[in-house]
This record gives C-alpha cells, structure tokens and sequence, in this order.
C-alpha cells in the first residue's frame, strides 16, 4: 500500500531500533513480503521470511537480527512484527469523518457533545448521554440515554452502546457489537413459567478496549459488567452479566463466557473457549481453542489449560496419547480376529 513518503532514519526512531545502512532510504509503501516493490519497507522474523525478503525489491527490511554481506537497509528490533505494527500505524493512520453532525442524525437536546465529536449518518445519540471529545460515530449507531463515551473513542456502523453503559477513553467498537444488553436473567414461577429477572446493572468498558464485529455484551443484573483496560475482544464473543475481565486479556472468537464469572488480567481464551457461570480464571492463564471450562471451576494463576472439560496442558496430551494408544490397540485386535 502507498503512502506518504519517509526517510528511513525517520522510521527507525518510531520502530525504536537500530538503523543499518542509508538512513536516507526513501519508503513509501508497506507490504507482505511476496508483493514488495522497490520503495516498501517489510518486515521478516524467521530466518526463511528473512531469505525471501533479501530476494526481494523492499527498500527497507525491519529484522531481529542484521544478515551480514548484504547492502541493504535494515531497522534491526527484537520484535520486527511490534516494530513494524508501529511503523504502520504512523504511515498509515485511520481516515475517519471531520468532526461536525450529520443533517441526518439525532442528538438529543440533552445530550452533550465534547469539542470535534463526529456524529454520523442516522446515528441516535438519546437524552442525557455524552460523547467525549474527538470521538467518532461512524454511521447508524445508538448511544442510549444516559451513556457515556470517553475521549477519542470509534462506533463503527450499526454499534449499539445501551442506556447507562460507560466507555473509557479511546475505546473501539466494530460494526454490529452490542454493548449492555439485558443478561440471560430468568427464574421459573409456579405453573414453571419463565419470569424475567430485571437486568438493572450495566457495563463499563475500560480505556484502550477494542471489541470486535458482532460481539455482544450484557449489563449486570444489579451492579457491573466490566471490561478491563487494553483488553481485545474478538468477533463473534458472548460475554454475559456481571462478568469481570481484568486488563489487557485478549478474547478469541466464537467464545462464550456465562454469568458471574471473573477473567483475570493477560489471559488468553483462544477460539470457540466455553466458560460456564461462576467461573475464576486468575491472571496469566491461556486457555486452548474449544476449551471447556465447566461452572465453579478455579483456574490457577499462569496455567495453560485444553480440553473439554478443560485440565492443564501436559494432562490433557497425555490424555489424546492414551486415546490415540488405545485406538490402534483396538485396531490391531479387530485385525487379528478378522
């Protein structure tokens, strides 16, 4: 992708590396490695991607360590991938709308915009809510009455932020993601009827949350569904009432987290991970893809969990061991008796 032009000594100091080579690099562009033209900057971590980017035409190459004999130029970091994160993000930041009210939008009378708020096409910002300052509604979302949005916050188009439900600061919600809807709150009356239990609680997101497309979040029965600073929430995730996630936890997609159960801080739930209600998961924990963790279950601080109902890892490999043993024994007999 093209862009504004950069000398390489000027890329360095955001990549936080070591420049070797001509600090007057003209860069341009960025991109994978396969399509690199001649004025892009790449970046290669493993010695294969390292070889095929050398192959290549990249004007700049940002790596973990500097191959010798080669007359390139190269921004040497022991995190290539972070360093070129950082680098694009710089070339290339988000185009988003001027500030101002589209004619077709609603903002109550009440509610109160920040300075250079962008409020966009069929957006709906209901009675009493807040809108921090240089924060952006995309197209056709609603903040509920009450609601209130932090400073340099993004609600791309069709995001729902409930009444009542907080946004810290440069919070981002994709497309479709709803935030503080009524938790699954039921309980059966006398002819075994269900009778709704009032959801009256609501949910607070943290500074630096991004929640993915179609994602949805309850509010708390009485009290607070929370969402910890720096955490990232992936499409596709249910997260239910009074749940508590502390911060920068990641949340893989397709992964369900039931009522009262409490996500500790740089946690990683891979795809499709199930979690029953009342669950701890304490901080440090990563837990596999399509895990199940069962209700009331403690998980202990920096485990690495798999399986269904979920065990630590070296348990549940040797679980499949014995399983994949056990197959072939049963294989072998149906062999011999046939």
């Amino acid at each position: 992708m093209k862009c504004k032009a950069y000398r390489a000594a000027e890329l360095v100091e955001i990549a936080r590396g070591r420049l070797v080579g001509d600090p007057e690099t003209v860069v341009d562009g960025f991109s994978g490695i396969a399509d690199a033209g001649s004025g892009d900057i790449v970046y290669a971590e493993k010695e294969k991607a390292v070889a095929a980017a050398l192959a290549g035409h990249a004007a700049c190459i940002v790596v973990p360590s500097v191959p010798e004999g080669y007359s390139r130029t190269f921004i040497e970091t022991p995190s290539p991938r972070l360093a070129f994160a950082r680098i694009i993000q710089h070339m290339a930041p988000p185009r988003l709308p001027r500030p101002g009210v589209h004619p077709t939008a609603v903002v109550a009378a009440s509610a109160t915009l920040g300075e250079a708020v962008s409020v966009g096409p069929l957006c709906v910002v209901d009675d009493e809510a807040a809108i921090g300052s240089q924060s952006v509604l995309i197209a056709g979302c609603y903040v509920g009455r009450g609601a209130t949005l932090g400073a340099h916050c993004v609600l791309w188009p069709s995001s729902v932020i409930y009444p009542g439900v907080h946004l810290g600061d440069r919070v981002i919600v994709h497309a479709g993601t709803v935030v503080g809807s009524d938790g699954f709150g039921y309980v059966h009356d006398e002819r075994g009827t269900y009778v709704k239990v009032p959801q009256l609680g609501t949910v607070v997101v943290e500074d630096d949350v991004e929640l993915g497309a179609n994602t949805a979040i309850d509010r708390a029965a009485l009290e607070k569904t929370v969402i910890g600073a720096g955490t990232k929430i992936d499409n596709l995730v249910q997260i239910g009432h009074n749940v508590t996630i502390g911060a920068h936890t990641a949340v893989s997609g397709q992964t369900g987290i039931a009522g009262s159960s409490s996500i500790g801080s740089r946690c990683i739930l891979a795809g499709q991970v199930g979690i029953a209600d009342h669950v701890t998961v304490e901080d440090g924990v990563i837990i596999g893809a399509q895990a199940g963790v069962p209700t009331g279950k403690r998980i202990a601080k920096g485990q690495i969990v798999w399986g269904s109902p979920a065990r630590p890892i070296e348990e549940w490999k040797r679980m499949i061991a014995a399983m994949s043993m056990l197959a072939k024994g049963r294989k072998k007999t149906s062999n011999r008796n046939g």
